[in-house]
């Protein structure tokens, strides 16, 4: 449950999530440890790969091949997927082909009074996904087969994981106050490319961001932080081995260019880490001190 500013006075928004069957698979499928989940989404992975590559035509595949093939892979569940165009991204690096999975919500809303409050309840349920991959100009053809391999994991790991990686992070939803800060903290950790002399810089302008936050809201929003980096290795880790395979002695010249050296995410996942468990150790300590001046008393 998460609150959400209103934009009335005396009014209390209160958002409740989760997610439908068409965004999830069943428990019966998906049920043990983490890591049996994860390697459950990298079994779809492989199966996809092993697909596409009948299909293929070099980088190239045709989008209705694509969601049959991810219909094959998943049957007999049925998860509601769309693929939609996105357009070439530039950036200060280079012209990178980028892909995008988003989950996609409908909102309910429902009021009650009390006393001069009144409180409306938000019930929010992820039902679908959309993949954004780059298209050629009829929409009819996928021109890279491993950004889009590279989002199909994003999509498998989600529907693998629906409490840690969809309803637990749209959970973690902020006032609009706070939620600029937790983007700003986001976008240094995981999406900003990693120059390494500027790698302390990075940590310490994500730490003051992260700090106009209480200790919970710091604590939910660095273990979203830690789940989203840890897909993105999973993604980036498929993603390079189809390439690696298909182009063999030519795979290190195409990575040089890719944003996972860029981004360098396991030494991200790592710093993650630490300031998670710096902070743990910090609240844990105020609890401990707390404690301790009460037994005084």
């Amino acid at each position: 449950m998460k609150v959400v500013m209103s934009p009335k006075p005396n009014v209390i928004a209160v958002l409740k999530s989760s997610v439908s069957r068409t965004a999830k698979l069943p428990l019966a499928v998906i049920r043990g440890s983490e890591e049996f989940r994860y390697k459950k989404a990298k079994e779809f992975s492989d199966m996809l790969i092993k697909d596409l590559d009948k299909v293929s035509d070099g980088k190239c595949c045709s989008v209705d091949d694509f969601n049959n093939i991810i219909k094959k892979v998943l049957y007999p569940n049925k998860i509601k997927l769309s693929i939609k165009n996105k357009k070439r991204v530039h950036d200060s690096f280079s012209a990178v082909t980028v892909g995008t999975l988003s989950s996609i919500a409908t909102y309910d809303r429902h009021s009650t009074m009390i006393g001069q409050t009144r409180t409306d309840y938000y019930d929010s349920q992820i039902s679908e996904y959309e993949m954004y991959l780059l298209l050629d100009r009829a929409e009819e053809t996928i021109l890279d087969k491993y950004v889009a391999l590279h989002e199909s994991r994003h999509l498998f790991d989600k529907i693998c994981n629906p409490k840690t990686l969809v309803e637990r992070d749209l959970g973690i939803d902020l006032v609009d106050s706070k939620r600029e800060s937790f983007d700003s903290a986001y976008k240094c950790l995981v999406d900003t490319y990693r120059i390494p002399i500027l790698e302390y810089f990075i940590k310490l302008k994500a730490q003051y961001h992260l700090s106009k936050l209480s200790d919970e809201e710091y604590i939910n929003c660095l273990q979203c932080i830690r789940r989203s980096l840890k897909t993105e290795m999973n993604a980036y880790s498929d993603e390079l081995a189809y390439l690696k395979k298909d182009y063999g002695k030519n795979f290190w010249s195409i990575i040089d260019t890719s944003g996972y050296r860029m981004h360098n995410y396991p030494k991200r996942l790592a710093m993650v880490n630490q300031m998670l468990g710096d902070k743990l150790a910090e609240v844990r300590e105020k609890i401990h001190k707390d404690n301790s001046q009460k037994t005084n008393h």
